[in-house]
């Protein structure tokens, strides 16, 4: 709808549907069979309104088909499925109550095919999260295999199980959940790849005005400050930077956050504002140590990637992962400079009971550093970036690779066919060894990322398994 600038309403007219009923398509809590006349009314009415503006339409019956069976569901089956995943691990109503934000008594009804969740969709996806967890050792994943007839269920992903969980409720085929969650992922790690390969780093200079940027250099206070709330998260963000610019740091900055980034990064004019603090940082050659949480499954954690590319090429960045949760609940954030300090935590989701103190202190400044020993001891290199000024090192750290995979596998060093089909202009991919993957970017400027992160690797490598 939104590629192709159409409204709810002329659809619902083209379609001869009235506006309630395709509210409900969108919203996803009803959907037309397959087999019904609605959804043919609505096939015809998609088809004319984008022949009508020049749009090709051949895909569009497969399109609507391949969507559909995950939203078509038999609630008499749905009930009878979701009962047979709750007996099969021992889940309560109360406690599946409590991991979806139902009412026990509403499960109850759902399960006696009473009632059906508005929003089954996101239901679903709630159970199967909850499912998952549940079946966390051999023994349950045993019993979900029996109930699903295979033994793909014990080796897969977090987020693969997650989906194939939700499929089987809503369409009784678990391995359609399998399917979707790879395509998913393959489809979010070429996004990324094509975001690299056209990345230009002087045309981004330009559009950001970076040869243009002063950076001031101003004598600030080392008082120490607390805030609070999301107001104040934006205020300890924002006061960190301008401390570390104005008193003229120089030495590395490190970053840390595992706090909740939703209302932040909805606000437009504190989001401009940060990225523009951050590149006064970059300009004046402040590199940046950052750890990243990616305790998410891997086509989120790869399009959270995305946003730090333009970062990631200007070669000051160091980036490390944590996919450790946070303890009990607790969210932190930790920010060091040579000038300042801010350590920050909330409980859960509630941004609103976040306490922040920024300071430039040496008793601030101790504590904030055996904070990051605690990150780092558990922090892995997620890649390591080297420019063309660091060729010689990076030939040297390929050279030792190479050499060790060698000894060990044969199947290494090796090319991603899929990376050398012409696919790409500006990138070329290799797999080094099994614990090491290399992407060059050959133009503004010449680029080598060594990433490490397993997830990461296995996700550019499935690409040439399909």
């Amino acid at each position: 709808m939104s590629e192709a600038g159409l409204s709810a309403h002329e659809i619902a007219i083209a379609s001869s549907l009235s506006d309630s009923t395709l509210s409900r398509y969108i919203s996803g809590d009803r959907c037309p069979s397959p087999e019904s006349g609605e959804f043919e009314s609505l096939y015809d009415g998609l088809k004319s309104l984008l022949t009508e503006k020049g749009i090709d339409v051949s895909g569009l019956s497969d399109e609507l088909m391949s969507s559909v069976p995950d939203l078509y569901t038999d609630t008499r089956e749905y009930s009878s499925r979701l009962s047979s995943l709750m007996k099969c691990l021992s889940v309560s109503n109360a406690y599946l109550a409590k991991k979806t934000g139902y009412d026990p008594s509403f499960i109850s009804r759902i399960l006696s095919g009473e009632r059906f969740p508005a929003d089954h969709l996101t239901f679903s996806d709630q159970a199967a999260e909850c499912f998952v967890s549940c079946a966390d050792d051999p023994k349950g994943c045993k019993k979900i295999d029996e109930l699903f007839g295979s033994l793909s269920f014990s080796g897969a992903d977090k987020e693969v199980k997650v989906r194939m969980i939700s499929s089987y409720l809503l369409t009784g085929d678990a391995s359609a959940g399998e399917q979707k969650a790879g395509s998913q992922k393959k489809a979010s790690i070429i996004h990324y790849l094509e975001k690299l390969d056209a990345f230009d780093l002087n045309d981004y200079m330009k559009k950001i005005h970076f040869d243009k940027l002063i950076v001031p250099s101003l004598p600030v206070s080392s008082a120490t400050k607390q805030y609070m709330g999301i107001k104040g998260y934006k205020s300890a963000e924002l006061g960190f930077l301008k401390r570390t610019v104005l008193a003229g740091s120089s030495e590395q900055v490190f970053m840390f956050s595992d706090m909740p980034m939703e209302e932040v990064a909805s606000d437009i004019s504190f989001s401009k504002k940060w990225m523009l603090w951050l590149a006064m940082l970059l300009k004046k050659g402040i590199g940046i140590t950052i750890v990243h949480n990616i305790n998410r499954p891997v086509d989120e954690m790869i399009l959270g990637l995305e946003a730090w590319i333009p970062l990631y090429m200007t070669g000051l960045i160091s980036p490390y992962y944590k996919s450790g949760k946070s303890d009990d609940g607790i969210h932190h954030m930790l920010r060091i400079s040579e000038n300042c300090s801010l350590m920050g935590e909330c409980i859960g989701d509630d941004t609103e009971s976040s306490i922040f103190t920024v300071g430039g202190s040496r008793e601030l400044r101790n504590l904030a550093e055996k904070r990051k020993e605690y990150i780092m001891a558990d922090a892995l290199p997620l890649m390591e970036i080297y420019t063309e000024d660091r060729k010689n090192e990076f030939d040297e750290m390929l050279k030792k690779e190479k050499a060790e995979a060698g000894s060990t596998d044969g199947e290494y060093p090796k090319n991603l066919k899929f990376a050398s089909d012409n696919y790409f202009k500006n990138i070329k991919i290799s797999s080094v060894s099994p614990k090491l993957t290399v992407i060059t970017k050959e133009n503004a400027p010449m680029m080598h990322f060594a990433i490490r992160n397993p997830r990461v690797i296995d996700a550019i490598e499935s690409l040439d398994k399909e």
